[in-house]
């Protein structure tokens, strides 16, 4: 489930960004709930998870408790966790926004940014993935004004492939659709973005 928190960040004028909590939990209770903090960029619906635990990216966790009250005051500690993330995500935001990327640190950065592949044709996969970078960096939804030429762009250039450019396999639309779902909020799309994010960070601030 995502539960949309009450306020919205902005990178310039136009590009607005949607705060929410992603909460998943087991059907039989076997598992504890987990809490996401994550956020949509509205113009092209990239998805971000805030990484929480020094960086894992595996949320914060709330435990099954038997007395209403220590849920109750054990949710309020992690929610205030995650409000602190989000406040640390808005300077972060601008750290990146700040930063006017030259042409020889984004080669260096979508180079980096390229999955791993392997097999014949290896290379030109490699290829094409970063010319999908490239059209990405410089499309209408990375040319809003005070995103253009940015680390930010940079980074939604690379998370815009692999929320909705990748290739996923299955038998059908639906399980195609469901693989993709699972690698953008857990799998190998979301651990990519992650990194993304934290090298445009590191760019940005060195």
């Amino acid at each position: 489930m995502l539960a949309r928190i009450p306020t919205e960040y902005m990178a310039g004028t136009q590009d607005a960004i949607q705060p929410y909590i992603l909460l998943t939990n087991s059907h039989d209770g076997s598992k504890a709930l987990r809490l996401f903090p994550t956020t949509i960029r509205v113009v092209c619906q990239n998805t971000l998870n805030l990484a929480l635990r020094d960086g894992l990216g595996e949320g914060i966790s709330i435990r099954h408790r038997p007395s209403l009250s220590e849920r109750v005051s054990e949710a309020r500690e992690k929610l205030g966790i995650i409000h602190a993330r989000f406040d640390q995500f808005d300077a972060e935001l601008h750290t990146m926004l700040d930063k006017q990327i030259t042409g020889v640190e984004l080669e260096g950065y979508f180079t980096a940014s390229v999955p791993p592949t392997t097999g014949k044709r290896a290379e030109a996969r490699r290829r094409k993935i970063f010319h999908q970078f490239q059209d990405n960096f410089t499309n209408a939804t990375n040319t809003l004004p005070g995103v253009t030429g940015t680390a930010w762009a940079a980074y939604n250039a690379v998370s815009q492939y692999f929320d909705h450019q990748r290739n996923f396999k299955g038998a059908n639309t639906l399980e195609k659709a469901d693989h993709q779902l699972e690698s953008i909020w857990f799998g190998s799309s979301h651990h990519a973005k992650q990194e993304a994010y934290q090298r445009a960070l590191t760019l940005a601030a060195g």
